[in-house]
C-alpha cells in the first residue's frame, strides 16, 4: 500500500499544480486559459460510488510558491565540440 499512497499523493499534487498553473496563466498571459472548464478535478472512487473534487493549494503553501511563472527561454548549452576546431 505505500507505492498506492505515493502515487495518491504525487496525483493530488499534480492537480494542485496544475490548478495554480491555470491560475497564473490566466492573471499573468491569457484570462481565457482554462476559462470554460475553470478547474481540473480529481475524481476518486469513495465507497461504492465516486467523488470528484477541485484541489488547489492552501494560502499557507501558495506563499511557498513563485508569484509567477519564468516565461523566458533558458540558453541552449553550449557545444563543447565547438571549441575543438
Amino acid at each position: 500500500m505505500p507505492l498506492r499512497n505515493d502515487f495518491e499523493f504525487l496525483i493530488r499534487q499534480s492537480t494542485r499544480a496544475a490548478n495554480w498553473v491555470a491560475e497564473v496563466v490566466r492573471r499573468d498571459l491569457n484570462p481565457a486559459f482554462f476559462a470554460v472548464s475553470g478547474k481540473f478535478t480529481l475524481t476518486e472512487q469513495d465507497g461504492l460510488g465516486y467523488v470528484t473534487r477541485v484541489l488547489e493549494f492552501t494560502s499557507d503553501q501558495r506563499k511557498e510558491l513563485p508569484k509567477g511563472l519564468d516565461i523566458a527561454q533558458p540558453q541552449p548549452p553550449a557545444d563543447e565540440d565547438d571549441d575543438e576546431e
